[in-house]
This record gives structure tokens, sequence and C-alpha cells, in this order.
């Protein structure tokens, strides 16, 4: 079970504040935390990998003079001391170099060089993205923010881009059959659910089955067109007749209909069900029972 660690001594520092995250007072003594933080920072693999990054970019030495390709050498001397002095919070990164460079549009613009080591340590420190874990994500999973009995879920990007996907595939719908969009929604939905079943914290599963039935009813909706088709279309669907004319004069748009008890009650959960729309929480139920 994951337990939400407890704060201790500083605050981690900011993004963007690269400074203020590899610079520490020497009278200041790590906490435990940081040094968990610095430690995944300065790993051998992440490292290279910031390296080699660095070496692509082949940028212009800063105030040590050390250029890109001397970088191999400088840190194969001097990276344990380095690294020492990371890990202890002591280490402090040399200036910027000012430089001038010309505007298009004339005049002089001022720049920024950092030195080579410390612009590794910025590369790795966006790599890395070290933060609390309910803050991060990790393919496309996070942890839920609670004191206790911290689960996973997934992370917002992810279901956001599944939404994205979704709408992308709606928008060339509005001419198809229900049944068609809904064979056509299969694969995105099946793969997703199959990737995503490890969740811990299901409440999005069925918060996407309502948002996409909704979206459903819409295209329904609005393939119905007039009101006379529409009030026909709810009467076949089981709503009376004075509530089916009155649903059709209401007045308002195609989305807020989608989401109004008559569409509810004419286009139900079982009749998705019927029409092989793949509901992300049964799924997830019946993948867990087979776990």
């Amino acid at each position: 079970m994951l337990t939400r660690p407890k704060p201790q001594g500083q605050k981690p520092a900011r993004d963007g504040q690269v400074v203020q995250c590899f610079t520490a007072s020497t009278r200041a003594t790590p906490s435990g935390a940081d040094m968990d933080v610095m430690s995944a920072i300065t790993e051998r693999s992440n490292m290279l990998q910031a390296y080699q990054r660095v070496g692509r970019n082949k940028g212009a030495p800063g105030v040590d003079g050390v250029t890109t390709d001397a970088l191999k050498g400088y840190l194969q001397t001097h990276w344990q001391h380095i690294k020492q002095q990371l890990l202890e919070g002591s280490y402090r990164p040399q200036p910027v170099r000012k430089v001038e460079i010309p505007k298009p549009g004339g005049g002089m613009r001022m720049l920024g060089i950092p030195c080579v080591q410390r612009l590794k340590l910025q590369v790795n420190r966006e790599k890395s993205a070290a933060d609390r874990p309910w803050k991060r994500s990790f393919l496309g999973y996070t942890v839920c923010s609670r004191n206790y009995n911290i689960r996973l879920k997934v992370a917002d990007k992810s279901v956001k881009r599944l939404k994205g996907n979704i709408k992308a595939l709606l928008r060339m719908a509005k001419g198809w059959s229900i049944r068609r969009t809904v064979n056509e929604l299969a694969p995105k939905l099946r793969g997703w659910i199959n990737y995503f079943h490890h969740a811990d914290a299901k409440g999005i599963f069925n918060e996407l089955d309502g948002w996409l039935r909704r979206h459903l009813r819409k295209i329904l909706w609005r393939q119905w067109k007039r009101g006379l088709t529409r009030a026909r279309m709810l009467m076949r669907l089981g709503i009376a007749e004075k509530r089916a004319v009155l649903s059709t004069t209401n007045g308002r748009g195609s989305w807020w209909n989608a989401g109004a008890s008559h569409m509810n009650q004419a286009l139900p959960k079982k009749l998705f069900d019927r029409l092989g729309l793949i509901s992300l929480m049964d799924s997830y139920h019946q993948l867990k029972c087979n776990l």
C-alpha cells in the first residue's frame, strides 16, 4: 500500500527555479525527501540521457569555457565531486554568461549562456520533473492525493487525450448511423481500458461512460433535426406524446437536450449496451475479475 510521504525540511523548489533547485546554502542540511529526489536525478542512466541531450544541442560555452565537446573529459575528472556536493546540498553552479545578439528588427538582445554542467543539470531537472507523486504522471498513471490509502489512478492528461480522440471521431460521425459510430469507437475504448484497468480509482470510468453516451445522444438529436421528427422518435422510444412535444420545443441546444431527462429515458444505458457500445466501467470490472 502506498503511503503519502510527510514533508520534511525545506520545501521543494518550483519548476524553472534552476539556481534555487540546485544551489543550497552550505549551512543548510538537505532533508530525507530532498536527498531521495536528488539521488534519483543523479542516477547514472538519468544523467547519461541528459549528457546526450546537451551534446546534441552543441551550444556555446559559458563562463567556465567548457564546450560540449570537452564535457565528457571534464565529467570523467570532476563528476564524483560534483555529485557529492549535489547530494550534500552544497553545490553552487557558476553564473550565467551574458552576451548581446542583434535583433532582426534592429538593436541588441541580451542572451544568457549557462555553463555546460549547469545546463546538463537543468536538462536533467526537466527530464526528471521531480515532484510529489500525486502531481506527476508516469506511463499515463498517477496516484490520488490522500493522507492514507493512496491509490493508483488514470492521469488527467490521459483522460484529456482520450476525450480528444473520441471528439475527433465523433466529428466525422455526423452522417453515420449510431451503430456504425459505436463500431468505430470499439477499438479505441477497448484498447484504452485494457491499458488502464490497473487503476484503483474507478470513478473516472463511470464518468467517461456517461460523457460518451451524452455525446451519442447529442448526435442523434442533431440527426433528427426537425421538431416533428424529434417528437416522433421520442414517442417511438417510449416518451409520452405531451412530454415529447414539450421537449422538442424547449429552445435549448443539442448538448443540453442530450443530458436532459427525456433523452436519458429514451436512450438509456441498456439501449447502448444492446448496440454494442463498450462500457469502460463494465469492462473494468470484467478485467479485474479475470486477474
